[in-house]
């Protein structure tokens, strides 16, 4: 009976959950902690130019030193954890970070701005593909989509806090954000350290498959599979990001409904992930696999661009937020699972920190990219476009998905080995 005890607390979740490890759980909360700390990102351009005065053109290159330090953190951060610890590695980022946002409150000169922006960079983005190191060292291959779904809830649960604690404190005085943001990082770290010393077992637990011989020295750089596969996800999250970047501006000119009418989609879209991810990824994970998720995901991704702007009212524009929200919740785990499973065995943070560089390198150019065809061919035809992007990726991660879903099937791995 006293085994049974330390899972007493899950058994009102359903079976994918309960069958979660506990450093799953851990893991989920320090996201949690961390990213309620996020009002820096969503307030930083505002304290530039409202706080400090630096005019918009100085504002930009300062953003800039931001999302180089995030790509650098992104492809470093997977880079150390084939050297060092992750769980060493998610301590120091947490720490980092926390002292960056403090370095804020004392600096205001642009070039020492741009080194603390570059630092502060580089820690947030550093501290990830070091979460997605330790789902893949203490979960099973079965349960690490959950893990990721279960991780992707806390983050959109952290981010709707974030926004209200971080406009209420800028609202009286922009150091206050910073002290926040500080003391969350600090928290998620002392959260981090209790937890890895307590569950020490499973925090140190072993990838579960055979990493002898020389296929862990094998990178990411000569796997054409998997590039391809990255590149076709790529350009599924470059339409998503001009959606998260673009709609803003169409809901008021299109469809007449003012900014509060986009603050309600992306209110809807975090409501949807909160409620529907995990449940959608166990019936996903049960019912389908991943070359048909992605063509799925896609496919979904591609009708919501195309819908946006065949309609009007609220109605229609909540409907397609759907669509594109089921279509991200699809997605989403189904490519780190992918990359996870192509991994295991080999370099593991060069694969981790290739796909974390995908994803920034999204996040940087899909507000440029979207807003050039905006620019030059008009609003309505730049969502076509990503529509048909979505649709010419399809037949890409097909093929790929389903050659690396061949390859590293356990079959594949025993006639490998023999």
């Amino acid at each position: 009976m006293s085994k049974a005890a330390p899972a007493d607390w899950r058994r009102w979740l359903g079976p994918s959950l309960r069958s979660l490890p506990t450093m799953a759980w851990v893991l989920a909360g320090a996201q949690l902690i961390n990213r309620m700390g996020g009002a820096v990102r969503i307030f930083m351009p505002l304290y530039l130019h409202q706080a400090l005065h630096l005019p918009i053109e100085m504002v930009g290159w300062l953003l800039a030193c931001n999302g180089l330090g995030m790509l650098a953190g992104a492809y470093g951060g997977g880079l150390m954890n084939d050297h060092w610890p992750a769980r060493r590695l998610a301590l120091i980022m947490l720490c980092g970070s926390a002292g960056c946002f403090l370095l804020y409150l004392c600096v205001e000169q642009p070039i020492l701005l741009a080194l603390v922006m570059m630092a502060s960079g580089f820690m947030d983005t550093g501290f990830r593909p070091q979460i997605h190191r330790l789902i893949m060292e203490t979960c099973s291959a079965e349960s690490r989509v959950v893990a990721q779904s279960l991780n992707r809830v806390s983050i959109n649960l952290a981010v709707s806090v974030a926004g209200v604690m971080g406009g209420l404190a800028a609202s009286h005085d922009y150091r206050i954000v910073f002290i926040l943001d500080s003391l969350t990082s600090a928290l998620a770290a002392l959260w981090l350290w209790w937890a890895l010393r307590r569950h020490a077992g499973q925090a140190q637990a072993a990838v579960t498959r055979d990493t002898t011989g020389e296929r862990h020295l094998q990178g990411p750089y000569q796997d054409g599979p998997l590039l391809a596969f990255m590149f076709g996800s790529l350009i599924l999250r470059l339409v998503l990001e001009a959606i998260y970047s673009q709609l803003g501006n169409y809901t008021v000119s299109h469809y007449r409904l003012g900014p509060e009418g986009f603050g309600w989609q992306i209110a809807l879209n975090g409501l949807l992930i909160v409620a529907v991810q995990i449940p959608l990824t166990s019936w996903c994970s049960r019912n389908a696999q991943p070359p048909v998720l992605m063509l799925a995901g896609a496919l979904l991704m591609g009708l919501a661009s195309a819908m946006l702007p065949l309609g009007q009212g609220v109605v229609w524009l909540s409907f397609s937020t759907v669509v594109w929200t089921v279509a991200e919740m699809v997605i989403m785990p189904t490519v780190i699972g992918v990359v996870m499973q192509r991994a295991e065995g080999r370099r593991t943070g060069h694969y981790l920190g290739i796909y974390t560089v995908a994803w920034s390198v999204a996040s940087l150019l899909s507000p440029v990219c979207s807003s050039q065809l905006i620019r030059y061919f008009g609003a309505e035809r730049m969502w076509y476009v990503n529509a048909l992007c979505c649709v010419l990726a399809m037949p890409l991660l097909w093929r790929t998905s389903q050659r690396i879903q061949r390859e590293e099937s356990p079959g594949s791995a025993a006639a490998e080995a023999g």
